[in-house]
């Protein structure tokens, strides 16, 4: 059983947007968010609500 949800990583295309960019917008949207370690454009989220909810998509 897990104890907490797992991040959800995400990448944005660099040519139309930087990564400090989405960090900001995704923040102002109550979202923990940070850079990835890992991916020099990824960005990972504390998943803890839905991402429909923020995507707007059902």
């Amino acid at each position: 059983m897990l104890l907490k949800p797992a991040p959800l990583d995400l990448r944005v295309n660099p040519i139309k947007v930087t990564r400090e960019v989405t960090l900001g917008a995704l923040r102002n949207l109550g979202l923990q968010a940070r850079a990835s370690a890992l991916a020099p454009h990824g960005r990972v989220l504390s998943c803890q609500r839905r991402a429909e909810a923020v995507s707007g998509r059902q």
